[in-house]
C-alpha cells in the first residue's frame, strides 16, 4: 500500500525552551478516521505535529518538527513545559483508541509507523530510538498513574514515550502500544521470525555444534570468534526459518 502525505497546517505552541532533551511522544486520536481528529484540533486548538493512520498508511504534516506543538496540557504551577520542553518534541496523534492499541494496527501497520514515520523524523532531528518508560494499559494508565513522569523525569527525559508519561496531564494514551515493535522497525532492525518446536530443536543442536567446535580450538575462544559464533547463529537461525522451496 503506497503512503499517503498531505498536509494541513495548524497552530504551533511557539518556539521549544531549549534546554536540551530530545523526545517523540505518541497520542492517539480516540477517534476513527484523520478528517474527525483535525476538527477536533480546530476546535480544541490542539494541534500536534503529525496526525498518522496506520492502516490507511495516511501521513498529514501540521507543523514544523523544530516547532512547539500544541497537544498536552500545561497546569499553572506545574511543568515549567509539557509542550515546549527540549530541543525538540514531536508529537504524534495516532488514529485509534487506547482502550484497544489493536485498532491503531497490526503488525505490520506498526512496523510501517516505525519505518516510515517514527524512525526517518527520529534521525532528523537527533532523538535516540529509545524508550525507558512502562507502557501501561489503560485504563490503568490514566490519571496520576505509577508510570507518568515526575517533573524532574520528564524535563531530563530523551527518547520515545507517551502522553501517558507527560506530567501536569491525565490522558492514558497510547495504552498498551507495542512500543518495542514500532522502535525496531525504526532502527531498521530485522526481529526474528517464530520458530516451531521442530526448528528450535534444530537450532539449539547445530548452536551445539558450533559451541563445542569453539571450546575445541583454543585459537577460537576470542571475543572476535564469539562475535563470529553470534553471526553463524544469526545465519542459522534465517536458514531454518527460510520457507523458499528448494531448487531443482
Amino acid at each position: 500500500m503506497a503512503t499517503d502525505r498531505r498536509t494541513v497546517p495548524g497552530n504551533s505552541a511557539g518556539a521549544m525552551n531549549g534546554d536540551g532533551s530530545r523526545k517523540a511522544l505518541l497520542h492517539t486520536t480516540e477517534g476513527t478516521t484523520v478528517a474527525g481528529a483535525i476538527a477536533a484540533y480546530r476546535a480544541h486548538n490542539s494541534w500536534p505535529h503529525r496526525t498518522v493512520d496506520c492502516r490507511r498508511r495516511i501521513i498529514v504534516e501540521h507543523l514544523p518538527l523544530a516547532a512547539a506543538a500544541r497537544s498536552l496540557q500545561n497546569l499553572p504551577g506545574g511543568a515549567d513545559q509539557t509542550n515546549r520542553d527540549g530541543d525538540v518534541l514531536i508529537q504524534y496523534e495516532l488514529v485509534g483508541s487506547a482502550t484497544n492499541p489493536a485498532s491503531i494496527g497490526d503488525p505490520d501497520d506498526l512496523d510501517w509507523f516505525g519505518r516510515v514515520v517514527l524512525g526517518p523524523d527520529c534521525a532528523r532531528m537527533g532523538i535516540p530510538l529509545t524508550s525507558t518508560v512502562r507502557w501501561v494499559a489503560y485504563p490503568a494508565s490514566y490519571g496520576n498513574a505509577p508510570q507518568r513522569l515526575s517533573l524532574a523525569a520528564w524535563d531530563a527525559y530523551s527518547g520515545v514515550l507517551g502522553h501517558q508519561h507527560a506530567p501536569d496531564n491525565v490522558h492514558g494514551d497510547p495504552g498498551a502500544i507495542n512500543i518495542d515493535r514500532i522502535l525496531t522497525a525504526a532502527r531498521g532492525d530485522a526481529p526474528f521470525m517464530a520458530l516451531t518446536d521442530d526448528q528450535q530443536l534444530e537450532l539449539l543442536r547445530k548452536v551445539r555444534e558450533i559451541w563445542a567446535e569453539t571450546a575445541a580450538n583454543p585459537a577460537d575462544a576470542s571475543e572476535c570468534r564469539l562475535k563470529d559464533t553470534t553471526i553463524r547463529v544469526r545465519e542459522l537461525h534465517e536458514r531454518a526459518t527460510d520457507t523458499t522451496p528448494p531448487a531443482g
